[in-house]
């Protein structure tokens, strides 16, 4: 579904703007409600976006609000870019629609090309395909414990979770080698 809960949408609103990061990449964009939020206050920001329904962006005029959209799969998208670096990246109620390792395979990637990860994700909410989108049906639980070897925070509010996670380009004894 393109839509979201907005529990943490303030909490969200907040730390975008606390945070003043310039490059933001927003994973299952849907209807773009991050993506409006980002550009709200940091009108500047590079927001770069990821859709896998070829629908959705057409219909919520996607462009508009994004610099560039990329309509894929993320999964294919990662394992083609290993140069890839944002400095926040956004994963609203799209991880529970990957199986867990490859849930947990992108969050070991994003880890060392960001430096903070939103992540929300539901707690026993059933989803299946909804109008013929296989891509809608959850396929992974996921709760605090599947965080642990990460630098984070969580955050409950009725049947949705939010963690965020340092990633390692924001990590003062993180060692980091340029390319080339």
């Amino acid at each position: 579904m393109p839509y979201s809960e907005v529990f943490f949408d303030k909490k969200i609103e907040k730390f975008i703007q606390k945070w003043r990061y310039t490059s933001y990449f927003d994973i299952g964009i849907g209807a773009g409600k991050y993506g409006k939020i980002i550009k709200r206050n940091h009108p500047k920001a590079k927001l770069t976006g990821i859709e896998i329904d070829s629908e959705y962006i057409n219909k919520f005029n996607l462009f508009e609000t994004y610099d560039e959209v990329i309509q894929g799969d993320i999964r294919d998208y990662i394992n083609k870019n290993d140069g890839f670096i944002a400095d926040v990246v956004i994963i609203g109620d799209i991880i529970e629609h990957l199986f867990k390792s490859e849930g947990v395979d992108l969050l070991n990637y994003l880890v060392y090309r960001t430096k903070k990860i939103i992540v929300i994700y539901p707690k026993k909410y059933v989803q299946y395909n909804v109008n013929n989108k296989s891509h809608e049906s959850h396929k992974s639980v996921w709760c605090k414990d599947d965080f642990k070897c990460f630098n984070f925070k969580i955050f409950d509010d009725n049947y949705l979770s939010m963690v965020v996670i340092n990633g390692y380009l924001d990590d003062k004894k993180a060692v980091i080698k340029p390319y080339g």
